[in-house]
């Protein structure tokens, strides 16, 4: 009965409140949507019903939004979309397996109807605000949610998660994934599936977040709204370092290098102070936890010498391979070893998809990615006023990159965010303020425009 209420609950927001509603609870929910699927688990609720929130909340936000009559598509993202569609429809009805490509179906399909209806959604001009204040609200009890797990109750959460596979006589936890160590240490997971899993979330929040703040001197940010900025982007910092997250790391350093070369920043000495100080005190409060071997772990996961990152480099090209000589795919969920038509995998999202869907349907999917980094460079005024649409770019840019070394890219609730941003980013009405517009107005014509 929990889960049915939960699940009607949320789908009665998108419902019965504005559209916009459906991305607030997004937002908002995400970052717990696979813990509180794995405590109704847990407590023999069955959480099956509530796990298909998401997807039933995209098409009723798809429909709402193609049901308005000030919606607009672009014409050129819908014959891509469309076409992509029939490339993944065909390769699950190929597939020796169907019932094992439904996960794989539904992890392409539902993020694509996601961004398409985004872009064509009037928003208000609020909407950036309030989608900040959920995201940033959900992130920040979410890290201490990690917090909790990993100095508290790390037993506790672990059996609610179901990656505790027994506690041996010597009180020695065996996991039932060896992604939950590293050179024998614990990772933090907090309430995420796995460590990678919160790595790639921290990742984008701490991209977001730099967003924001690159973005400040066109945003009214309140004092106490920008301290609660700075000390959820230090706990993400904190969260990603205790992870391990190799792909978080990247996505965070490169993402944030992006930001700044895009919109020219100049880091003053206020910035570099609270900066310095933020990462100091993390790195005191880590070394305080495991003073030698995080370093030492730190050092190897760098370096490529830690176990699972030195076969990094050798499954990326025992996939590349497998894929060049068999180009053609073998349909969806052959990738999946969770499902009896498993056949092969490694440890690359886009190799396993290329494995399924062949090279050519990997190649349309990196262009669909192309063609929406181009769309939202294209549009200047957009691109100028939206702050969404840096973080947009910078996302597509380093992801696409980590998807060709990291599974977790298509995982909870990364994949979401991702598509979710890509279509606040092609957005133009999602601008913070509508005066801001004007201003690039005049700026590029080079002609003072008075707003009306």
């Amino acid at each position: 009965m929990i889960q049915i209420f939960l699940f009607l609950l949320l789908i009665s927001l998108c419902i019965f409140l504005k559209k916009e509603v459906t991305l607030y609870v997004f937002a908002f929910v995400l970052p717990f949507h696979s813990f509180i699927k794995s405590a109704m688990d847990y407590l023999k609720m069955g959480g099956e019903v509530f796990a298909l929130w998401k997807e039933v909340a995209i098409l009723i936000f798809f429909y709402r939004v193609m049901q308005d009559k000030k919606f607009k598509l672009n014409r050129t993202l819908i014959l891509i979309s469309l076409f992509f569609f029939l490339i993944i429809i065909a390769y699950y009805f190929l597939a020796t397996d169907p019932k094992s490509g439904l996960a794989a179906l539904r992890n392409h399909i539902f993020p694509v109807l996601l961004l398409i209806a985004i872009t064509a959604c009037p928003l208000p001009a609020n909407f950036a605000e309030n989608f900040l204040k959920f995201t940033f609200i959900a992130a920040f009890f979410s890290f201490i949610g990690c917090v909790l797990q990993s100095f508290v109750f790390s037993l506790q959460i672990g059996a609610i998660k179901g990656v505790i596979d027994f506690v041996d006589d010597a009180g020695y936890v065996q996991y039932t994934t060896n992604s939950a160590r590293i050179m024998g240490m614990e990772r933090m997971s907090g309430l995420f599936g796995g460590p990678n899993d919160l790595g790639l979330y921290c990742a984008f929040v701490i991209v977001l977040t730099f967003g924001v703040l690159s973005f400040k001197p066109k945003i009214n940010l309140t004092k106490w709204k920008l301290y609660f900025i700075y000390i959820t982007l230090a706990m993400a910092a904190f969260c990603i370092l205790l992870s391990f997250s190799r792909a978080g790391w990247v996505i965070s350093f490169i993402g944030c290098f992006i930001l700044m070369r895009t919109n020219k920043v100049k880091v003053g000495m206020h910035t570099i102070i609270i900066g310095s100080f933020v990462l100091v005190t993390g790195l005191v409060v880590v070394l305080q936890k495991v003073p030698d071997k995080f370093l030492k772990i730190f050092e190897n996961s760098v370096t490529l010498k830690e176990a699972s990152a030195a076969n990094r480099s050798e499954s990326f090209y025992n996939g590349m391979e497998k894929d060049f000589s068999e180009p053609y795919g073998h349909g969806l969920g052959t990738t999946d070893n969770r499902n009896k038509g498993y056949e092969f995998a490694v440890e690359s999202a886009f190799w396993n998809i290329a494995y399924e869907i062949g090279i050519f349907g990997l190649i349309t999917l990196i262009m669909f990615y192309v063609s929406i980094a181009r769309f939202t460079l294209r549009d200047k005024l957009n691109y100028k006023a939206n702050f969404f649409s840096h973080v947009s770019v910078a996302l597509i840019s380093v992801s696409v990159i980590a998807s060709f070394f990291s599974l977790n890219t298509y995982g909870m609730p990364y994949i979401y965010y991702w598509w979710l941003l890509m279509g606040l980013g092609m957005n133009a009405s999602s601008i913070f303020h509508k005066l801001q517009a004007y201003e690039i107005i005049s700026s590029l014509s080079n002609k003072r425009v008075q707003p009306t």
